[in-house]
């Protein structure tokens, strides 16, 4: 069983996998957790990650789009002051999950697996939109090529 796990330490951006092997030896089955790095020379290890920081009902930017460039949501933690309603768009035109409602103080987050949750549209800027004018606050962890 293999798990990905979140990058830890300023700056470091390379997510870690964390492994379980068992095996049975005269004393009975043991366990074993090896972690280990990608290669951190790797660019298709390296995630990107950005501060979410917005009090603004409607569209607000999250990420700046890029010429023949998509934005990979590759994970995602995030909390509200008080219950409202998100959705994630591509540009302003194009959703890219159905809207849902958070909570007030519940974290909504969304791990790091190694397979983007969604993808924008090539050069398109990356928005969330806000019910209400309540701040959220979280972090996000992309990957932008073409």
């Amino acid at each position: 069983m293999a798990v990905i796990l979140p990058a830890t330490g300023s700056g470091d951006a390379t997510p870690s996998v964390a492994t379980w092997t068992t095996s049975a030896g005269p004393s009975g089955t043991h366990v074993q957790l090896i972690q280990t790095r990608p290669d951190p020379s790797s660019t298709g290890a390296r995630l990107s990650s950005t501060s979410i920081n917005s009090a603004t009902s409607g569209d607000n930017a999250l990420l700046t789009g890029v010429a023949s460039q998509t934005i990979r949501i590759m994970g995602m933690m995030l909390v509200s002051t008080a219950t409202q309603s998100w959705k994630f768009k591509s540009s302003t035109a194009t959703d890219l999950m159905p809207t849902f409602q958070a909570a007030a103080g519940v974290p909504f987050s969304l791990p790091i697996t190694g397979e983007p949750y969604f993808v924008t549209t090539t050069g398109d800027t990356l928005y969330i939109l806000q019910s209400t004018s309540v701040q959220i606050s979280g972090k996000l962890w992309y990957k932008q090529s073409s």
